[in-house]
């Protein structure tokens, strides 16, 4: 046991002499900043016209109650279960 560990301190040691003879070595004095230089450009907002607004106002009052009977019809399935 005690040689396994000793030619495993050895090859570790050989590797990293290595690497910092071949410059295998982060570089920690680079600011993240310089890797995240990407300019995103924000979409801007959709205008909306009074009718647009008007249209979708209408839709979903219109499906409203449809959406509640799916809900309670669902509810009934699902929540005969719980106590």
């Amino acid at each position: 046991m005690r040689q396994h560990q000793l030619t495993h301190a050895v090859l570790l040691g050989l590797f990293s002499w290595g690497a910092v003879l071949l410059g295998v070595v982060p570089d920690m004095s680079v600011s993240t900043a310089s890797r995240f230089n990407t300019v995103v450009l924000a979409q801007q907002s959709p205008e909306f016209s009074e009718a647009e607004i008007s249209n979708y106002a209408r839709a979903v009052l219109g499906i409203e109650p449809r959406r509640q009977t799916a809900y309670n019809e669902i509810q009934g399935i699902f929540g005969a279960g719980k106590s």
